[in-house]
């Protein structure tokens, strides 16, 4: 999943390479027009992929922490009653 994220960015990236140099381009008057628009049409499609991406990476995340809460809990948990154990066979 990442690695489509990545490819359209790097998509992205380039049709806003290709419509800034059609935009600079003094004999393509109405391509440049149409390609505008259709930039100010992509754009917040963009911007949507990359929330998308943002908000999957912050879940991952959260997730992975839950998880080695979880283990960290479950092992403190394993090491009282170790200590625990030991020391009633301690006491004489």
């Amino acid at each position: 999943m990442r690695t489509l994220y990545y490819g359209l960015a790097v998509a992205g990236f380039l049709v806003l390479v290709a419509i800034t140099a059609l935009l600079t381009n003094e004999h393509a008057d109405g391509l440049g027009v149409l390609l505008l628009a259709l930039l100010w049409l992509a754009a917040p499609l963009a911007s949507l992929v990359f929330l998308i991406w943002f908000i999957v990476t912050l879940n991952s995340i959260a997730r992975s922490l839950r998880e080695q809460t979880h283990i960290a809990r479950h092992t403190a948990g394993q090491l009282d009653l170790l200590a625990a154990r030991e020391g009633a066979d301690a006491t004489p």
